[in-house]
């Protein structure tokens, strides 16, 4: 795979330990993925991806961090065959959202709790097959053993949803 990427962003640092970050970009891609004709092959896929991606994280207490993101993607696919000019590229969602809480209970034990949104995405780069939306709730429990040594326990789909993370063809998604 190749990229080409160009950026702008800024971040301003608040006096309470809050930062926020805020990016423009756009990227260049050039990978190989199976050919939409011939499984048994592989094709080079040109696409072009732009976006913006902004982020809240720090504390907000002494005791209360938080990280917070967003970001908005959008792009094509560039390519000579008609069928796929222009279409969206395989697995880029247009919207992303997620939120992470960790509250430090005692000096050594924290508690962590977290969401995240991932938008549909189409499968394959003729846009025929997607994969939906989904939510995930996340949580964590760490605790400090010693200075240098410390337990954590992460439980991801805490709300067992059923939901599909990717795909490597239209009909073999990955399960979340």
């Amino acid at each position: 795979e190749e990229f080409i990427n160009m950026e702008a962003g800024i971040k301003w640092d608040f006096e309470n330990g809050l930062s926020w970050t805020a990016a423009v970009f756009e990227l260049e891609k050039s990978s190989p993925e199976t050919d939409r004709d011939d499984a048994a092959a592989v094709a080079i896929v040109e696409s072009t991806i732009y976006g913006f991606e902004t982020q809240v994280q720090g504390q907000l207490t002494k005791d209360w961090s938080i990280s917070a993101g967003y970001s908005y993607l959008d792009g094509e696919v560039e390519d000579q065959d008609p069928v796929v000019d222009g279409n969206r590229p395989r697995e880029l969602p247009k919207h992303m959202f997620s939120l992470w809480n960790r509250y430090q209970l005692t000096e050594r034990l924290g508690l962590g709790l977290g969401f995240i949104y991932y938008d549909e995405v189409f499968i394959d780069t003729g846009n025929d097959t997607k994969l939906p939306s989904y939510h995930r709730v996340d949580a964590a429990a760490y605790y400090k053993l010693s200075e240098n040594l410390s337990l954590q326990l992460n439980i991801e789909n805490l709300t067992d949803e059923l939901y599909f993370p990717n795909a490597h063809a239209d009909h073999q998604a990955t399960v979340g």
